[in-house]
């Protein structure tokens, strides 16, 4: 049975209190099964994490008796399970029907959220677990374009189901419901039903490979359609020529017959597409407005033009498509890491989603690694290139952890399983990749808003010049050939698709290098930071503690005060905790009359028959009035006392990590403020500092303290502020700021949940990596804006003063498709970005 987890989340209305959030976390973590808790104030929504199915109702009674103890009220209507579905369409090529798309989902009143995807071609649709959403769905999507296709994402697989109008869909299908369960879809399409597991696994490449045949069956006619346009087209060109230069005028019937036959063949699915916009109200769709601009030249005698129109801009949308298509599969192709099937030592072959954490595997030469574990036997040299950027290849010795995605280069190991499939780090990477196109930068948002209203401003210059045209001139066919120029340039696709397409190359190009960013919009906000933040331990310092040196006073041996140390850190397992009980290295003797005590930030308490033993900082000793005298030696250092008398002290060191000095050399190089927090005292805060050039540096820190440091920093701030950490402590302070870096190897789960930017290897130096991406790809996209709007504007000057006459048309052309493939090639760039340019 396979071991998972359970969350569930939330839209929680009207908290905006710190204090009641923090209750609220507190009553529901101590509800039965549950893991985690969070609350996302920004979001309004709750998270629940548990290890088995929680019910809604203990969640809202939990929510209510925290909320009547703070004297606040909570509609229970704004406070509901929200579930999300996932969907992927096709036969929408025109990214601004994606975006108008989602514009038409988030104004449905059942929808709580949705999001278009066009580059992914996938649909994310938030609401409240009591509406059937999927008739909605599709009814919308029919609506922006006739043919699509939409397919349901199934809860509990990777399985992609058609479904019809009439689809009924068993709701209890989804994995947080139960451990084991079978499920039905109606598969209308194939007059079938079939009943199945819930991994799918005997159905899912069967289907997977009959939708990618349909899909390149739908292609093909598509192609050997437009084929037949052309030919169709230049018989036509060429029998015009014929009848005016050697038949003359006796065929001017077949003629006609022959231009209507050409003309129907290469726009008879724009005429579809444009009556369908115009029953469901979409008079500015850009198959509409250029219909209308053939139609227009045609109405006027411009024939070859009237179909000139069409012909060069389904030649261009083909192009377009195919430049779209490489760049999506070049970006899927970083991330083509999942394995199906894995080999059990025995030589049993089971599929990956049925292996449990404590399995043993057996990884030959060359295969990939398909889950994260530690090496049983043997030992190999590994490639982790794919997942972390690395080109040079590690050892992996027994005993050692080791990641799935990795390739085996050397040796056969064998692997114990630590972590299953939907939590293995492949998993996590490839997930995390695919949502983070959701998040839509600043750019993308304005791009959106600005193109509702560009179009509507082109059809307004364009009356507006068809009006004071006319109105000046008596040459009709010029003025109309200006006119429709400009309607051919009305569409915003081209800086619409640039954006979205921009950042998702950059979110591959970060994940290629070992990097994920969470969207668009975090590694936009990377390129306007002022100051980082930096968490020590464990971030910029190794975390592996050692004793530096044992201290007691007179009357107190070294071995005695180990062992005093030892046994009040025994249940602990922070890192310095366990260098004392390796330092000391034997058995501990435990009383099971002691109590222990901890003070948060200090140290802690342990009484053992009459006996109290405080181990901690100075603070500690302070506060319980200890004669002592401080140490000045660099580390962080542990006092000790016994029933008021002062024993001595232990003082702990930590390494600082090679890549924390590159790291920091790069900030101060490039002017960045840099801060560090931490509860070491200021000897060691002040020697960490001097190494590395830390613009300031605060010492002595309770968790709270740090946290009201930072928002002190953020609230004076100019540009956005980044918090790197990797603790749980660390989680509020990863939410609260501008962009939050977490560590994916020693990190907490719950700190790269609440993080923006995870990095995979616990590089820190991978930050300045990933300045330059997006830098760089902020670059890219900023000359996407200005092409496009460029040869927009040239084009309709083009059209307004009618420089080209006839030909102005064939420019607009340019200014709509052609623009959208130079954008396109331009995006690519990003993807054949080379690290070595990247200082």
């Amino acid at each position: 049975r396979c071991v998972m987890n359970y969350k569930k989340k939330y839209k929680i209305e009207e908290i905006n209190c710190e204090v009641c959030s923090k209750e609220i976390i507190d009553r529901i973590s101590n509800t039965e099964n549950v893991l985690e808790v969070l609350i996302d104030l920004d979001n309004n929504e709750l998270t629940v994490v548990s290890s088995k199915p929680i019910t809604d109702d203990k969640v809202y009674q939990a929510v209510e008796e925290a909320l009547k103890s703070k004297k606040h009220n909570l509609h229970i209507g704004t406070f509901s399970n929200i579930i999300t579905e996932e969907y992927t369409f096709d036969d929408i090529d025109c990214p601004n029907c994606a975006a108008k798309l989602e514009r038409v989902l988030n104004n449905q009143k059942d929808i709580v959220d949705a999001q278009v995807n066009f580059i992914t071609k996938k649909i994310y649709i938030k609401h409240h677990n009591n509406v059937e959403i999927y008739n909605l769905v599709t009814k919308v999507v029919k609506s922006v374009s006739l043919n699509a296709k939409v397919k349901k994402q199934c809860d509990c697989c990777d399985h992609e189901h058609k479904h019809e109008y009439h689809h009924t869909h068993d709701n209890n299908c989804s994995c947080s419901e139960h451990e084991h369960h079978e499920h039905k879809h109606e598969h209308h399409e194939h007059h079938h039903d079939h009943d199945h597991d819930c991994n799918c696994s005997d159905h899912n490449h069967d289907h997977k490979h009959l939708d990618k045949h349909n899909h390149k069956h739908s292609k093909t006619i598509q192609n050997i359609g437009l084929a037949i346009s052309i030919i169709g087209f230049f018989v036509f060109i060429i029998t015009m020529y014929l009848e005016s230069d050697i038949i003359g005028t006796n065929y001017p019937i077949f003629i006609r017959i022959l231009y209507v036959v050409a003309y129907l063949l290469i726009a008879y699915d724009l005429l579809i597409d444009a009556v369908n916009n115009i029953i469901h109200k979409d008079f500015f769709n850009e198959k509409t407005l250029m219909l209308l601009a053939s139609i227009g030249a045609l109405a006027i005698n411009e024939s070859i033009e009237g179909i000139m129109v069409v012909l060069l801009y389904k030649i261009g949308e083909y192009f377009q498509d195919r430049a779209t298509e490489k760049s999506r599969n070049a970006i899927k192709d970083l991330m083509d890491l999942k394995v199906d099937k894995v080999t059990l030592k025995d030589g049993t072959e089971k599929d990956v989603k049925d292996i449990i954490v404590g399995d043993i595997i057996t990884i030959k030469v060359g295969e990939r690694i398909p889950l994260d574990g530690i090496v049983k036997e043997g030992s190999t040299s590994i490639d982790m290139k794919a997942l972390t950027g690395e080109s040079v290849p590690i050892d992996a010795l027994e005993g050692e952890e080791i990641l799935s995605g990795s390739i085996n280069l050397s040796k056969v190991i064998d692997i114990e399983v630590t972590k299953t499939d939907n939590e293995s780090t492949i998993s996590k990477v490839m997930k995390l990749v695919e949502e983070a196109t959701n998040h839509k930068s600043k750019s993308e948002k304005f791009i959106t808003k600005f193109a509702r209203i560009y179009t509507i401003i082109i059809l307004i210059v364009a009356l507006l010049v068809a009006i004071v045209q006319l109105a000046v001139s008596v040459d009709f066919v010029k003025v109309m050939n200006n006119t429709f120029t400009i309607l051919v340039i009305a569409c915003p696709c081209a800086l619409v698709i640039s954006i979205p397409l921009g950042y998702f190359a950059g979110i591959g190009l970060c994940s290629k290098n070992g990097i994920l960013v969470k969207g668009g919009n975090f590694l936009e906000a990377l390129t306007n930071v002022e100051t980082f933040v930096f968490d020590k331990t464990g971030t910029i310092t190794k975390g592996n503690f050692k004793v530096l040196s044992v201290n007691p006073v007179e009357g107190t041996s070294k071995e005695e005060l180990l062992k005093i140390v030892s046994i009040a850190e025994y249940y602990s397992n922070h890192p310095i905790a366990a260098s004392i009980k390796n330092e000391y290295g034997k058995e501990i003797e435990l009383s099971s009359k002691a109590s222990i005590e901890e003070f948060g930030g200090k140290g802690l308490r342990v009484t053992d028959d009459g006996v109290e033993t405080l181990v901690g900082n100075a603070r500690l000793l302070n506060e319980y009035k200890i004669v002592f005298s401080e140490s000045n030696e660099i580390g962080s250092i542990l006092y000790v006392a016994q029933n008021g008398k002062y024993l001595g002290n232990i003082v702990i060191g930590d390494e600082l990590k090679e890549e924390s000095t590159d790291l920091f050399k790069y900030l101060n190089k490039k002017k960045y403020n840099t801060v560090i927090l931490t509860g070491d005292n200021e000897a060691v805060a002040n020697d960490i500092s001097s190494k590395l050039g830390v613009t300031k540096v605060y010492s002595k820190l309770l968790p709270q303290t740090k946290y009201n440091i930072l928002k002190d920093i953020i609230k004076h701030k100019n540009k956005n502020v980044v918090y790197v950490g990797d603790g749980i402590n660390d989680t509020p302070a990863l939410k609260l700021s501008d962009i939050g870096i977490s560590m994916g190897t020693i990190g907490s789960d719950s700190a790269k949940e609440a993080s923006d930017i995870v990095i995979v290897n616990d590089d820190i130096s991978k930050i300045s990596d990933a300045i330059t991406y997006s830098k760089f790809t902020k670059r890219i996209v900023m000359q996407n804006i200005i092409m496009c709007l460029s040869i927009k504007i040239i084009t309709l000057i083009i059209g307004i003063l009618g420089i080209f006459e006839n030909l102005g048309m064939i420019f607009a052309i340019f200014a709509d498709v052609g623009t959208c493939l130079l954008a396109i090639f331009n995006v690519m760039r990003i993807l054949y970005f080379k690290k070595k340019n990247n200082k």
